[in-house]
């Protein structure tokens, strides 16, 4: 009676360390994910930088080289076309990156939640087993 309790005991177990161990794999890879998601905020910070110094050019007026009139508001439209399309870019990709970092975050949450029940299970079976 005692052996077969002992069994039983031991596969629930191995099955709880199975499962801290695959729980502990995917918070792990949520980690990873956020971090490539710090990097992406980084190169978006970059571009959010670029952004600002054509929108001080822009303000800054002509450049020694544009001497016309018909020539400055040349230089103004291309500037203005170019700051359009990399703010609709840059708020695009801080859009994405908002929803995957609350998505990562969500999920490295549900992983460490369920870490924290797998560990209490395994005390608790600790503590009847020894």
């Amino acid at each position: 009676m005692i052996a077969i309790s002992n069994s039983k005991r031991a596969r629930i177990l191995r099955y709880y360390r199975y499962q801290s161990a695959q729980a502990e794999q995917l918070a792990a890879e949520a980690r990873k994910t956020v971090q490539q998601l710090n990097h992406r905020r980084e190169t978006l910070e970059q571009q959010a930088a670029v952004l600002s110094r054509r929108r001080d050019a822009l303000a800054a007026g002509p450049d020694a080289g544009s001497v016309t009139t018909a020539g400055h508001l040349d230089l103004c439209r291309r500037q203005m076309i170019g700051l359009s399309a990399d703010t609709v870019l840059a708020e695009d990709a801080l859009h994405s990156h908002a929803q995957a970092t609350d998505a990562a975050q969500r999920i490295l949450s549900e992983h460490q939640k369920q870490l924290q029940r797998l560990d209490l299970k395994q005390q608790l079976i600790n503590r009847n087993v020894f």
